[in-house]
């Protein structure tokens, strides 16, 4: 539109002209504000999520350390159930015995075998009606308490790493203590 155009408009028409151009304006105006509401709405929505998603990991991650101390305690009960009835064991049954010549009259070695020591503990079990501890965790516990004695372990990974150990090797261990 050009100026001569315009001065032909009347006043009236003129007013109803920006009248109507502030109507369209507001119309814009808040089409715009619409939007603007709609994305922050999306993006309050998203970040709602965000929120709760981190909300239920940090409840996972509590319900996680929860079960971990649980199992923590019970694995401490039952290691220590096992010491407990190990050492029981032994109070009834052992005595700490010094190393002894091997057959060839030089060398020394714990005087009891692995094997005979299990078996003797399997015996108490039944008889004290306890359920006994499987071979592995009593080995386990058997040479924990060896390590911790005075007499240390000394103990070969193979038979031929042996030589010359007093305790002999892993599959055979021989242990300072004799059966009462």
């Amino acid at each position: 539109m050009n100026l001569q155009m315009l001065e032909s408009f009347t006043e009236s028409t003129l007013k109803q002209m920006i009248i109507n151009l502030h109507a369209e304006n507001k119309k814009l105006k808040d089409e715009e504000n619409k939007a603007v509401e709609e994305i922050q709405k999306e993006h309050d929505k998203e970040i709602l999520e965000k929120v709760r998603e981190i909300f239920e990991l940090e409840h996972q991650v509590q319900d996680i350390t929860i079960r971990l101390k649980f199992c923590k305690e019970r694995l401490e009960k039952k290691i220590s159930f096992t010491q407990s009835q190990v050492t029981h064991w032994m109070e009834q049954n052992c005595l700490e015995a010094d190393n002894v010549l091997s057959k060839d009259g030089v060398t020394e070695i714990a005087p009891t075998d692995y094997e005979t020591l299990y078996n003797d503990y399997v015996e108490w079990c039944y008889e004290e009606e306890i359920k006994n501890m499987d071979k592995k965790t009593f080995k386990t516990e058997i040479l924990d308490w060896q390590k911790n004695s005075k007499y240390g372990l000394c103990i070969g990974k193979s038979k031929k790493d042996s030589e010359g150990m007093i305790h002999g090797y892993l599959r055979s261990p021989l242990i300072n203590l004799k059966i009462i």
